[in-house]
């Protein structure tokens, strides 16, 4: 029933279009390993692993019929043995997740994600903070941040090449931004993905020492007006279990556009 497709097929207007929620299968649906569709009620977007999940887009009258047919291709086709990484709209995540009910599960986290934009930026409380781009002396401090990022927000442990290869990444980002206190980074930011419409802001993580003071809101609205400035729209993703980030981004603009559930599982193994 689904079968590959090209990034040109149909069903990326209409109704696709108007779920903003997806912004990231949009980022990755031309080099994507796998996409999958059904022509009409459903697309399956991403790289075959656990490293990085599959992106389900349904429409919102999705049929029983093809919500099923879905269900068998996951038990059946999915092609990881080990494990189950999904984004999918709250239902649907929902059923997949009940899909593995039966499963002992070794790592088991589940992310409510709000998608949000900022179509009109509201300037930020803290205008004393100086926002400043990272050099290479900061590299540690945000290797560190990354793997904390990365532990709090998206539930993994990164190891320490990895997280030093994410800083290097980020530091040659041109809208990677940092806030230092004493000289040492405390806060940092930056925008990665983008589409023709919209640039997304991610990474964004202050130190547990220095937050409440703003510096997040003050990072994600410099590096909005730089994205506002470039004609495009700036966007993200909240924990909806995160409810300080949310009014921070809120206060400067954001609004929610579509929530998405994020769900990954690992086997216990014997």
């Amino acid at each position: 029933m689904f079968k590959q497709i090209k990034p040109s097929h149909p069903i990326f207007s209409g109704e696709y279009r108007q779920n903003r929620e997806f912004f990231i299968l949009d980022c990755i649906i031309n080099d994507a390993p796998l996409l999958l569709s059904d022509g009409r009620e459903v697309v399956i977007c991403g790289t075959p692993g656990l490293e990085h999940p599959l992106w389900i887009w349904t429409s919102d009258s999705v049929s029983e019929y093809t919500l099923s047919a879905l269900d068998e291709w996951i038990l059946r086709t999915y092609p990881v043995s080990d494990g189950a990484y999904f984004v999918a709209k709250p239902s649907v995540a929902r059923r997949i997740y009940s899909l593995y009910s039966g499963r002992e599960r070794a790592f088991d986290h589940r992310v409510s994600m709000m998608a949000h934009v900022c179509p009109e930026l509201i300037p930020a409380r803290n205008t004393s903070a100086v926002i400043d781009r990272p050099d290479e002396l900061d590299l540690p401090a945000i290797a560190g941040f990354c793997e904390a990022f990365s532990l709090e927000s998206l539930g993994g442990q990164l190891s320490p090449a990895a997280a030093s290869g994410t800083a290097m990444s980020l530091l040659e980002r041109p809208l990677t931004f940092v806030i230092r206190e004493d000289g040492r980074p405390a806060a940092m930011a930056t925008a990665n993905k983008e589409t023709p419409e919209y640039t997304c802001i991610s990474w964004v993580y202050t130190a547990p020492e220095a937050r409440c003071r703003g510096y997040a809101a003050a990072l994600v609205a410099h590096i909005s007006r730089l994205i506002l400035e470039s004609g495009k729209t700036p966007f993200l993703y909240t924990d909806l279990a995160n409810p300080c980030s949310n009014r921070a981004y809120a206060n400067v603009g954001f609004i929610p556009s579509g929530r998405v559930d994020e769900i990954k599982l690992v086997w216990q193994t014997h």
